[in-house]
């Protein structure tokens, strides 16, 4: 099961390193705000597991799973739901 999902874990590495390049080449953002835009992400994926796991050890899954159930589902309801009349960076 390890090596079917090792694809994957490969192309979102490679998400990181694309989104900036991304945003330089094509937006033309400076590197710094292009390499600042992955910062929430990056500071989420530090703070979220250790914290997690602990509520996990403590309270077990019940506790974790509605919200990792609702956390694909409210980004893009709070986008669709703005009204803003179009994409601004920085």
């Amino acid at each position: 099961m390890v090596d079917s999902l090792q694809p994957w874990l490969v192309d979102a590495r490679r998400a990181f390193c694309f989104v900036p390049a991304l945003m330089q080449s094509i937006l033309g953002t400076p590197p710094l705000v292009a390499s600042l835009a992955l910062f929430p992400a990056i500071l989420c994926s530090r703070i979220v597991p250790p914290v997690a796991g602990r509520v996990y050890d403590r309270r077990g899954p019940d506790v974790l799973l509605p919200p990792s159930c609702l956390s694909p589902v409210l980004p893009p309801y709070a986008t669709a739901t703005e009204n803003y009349s179009g994409l601004t960076v920085f």
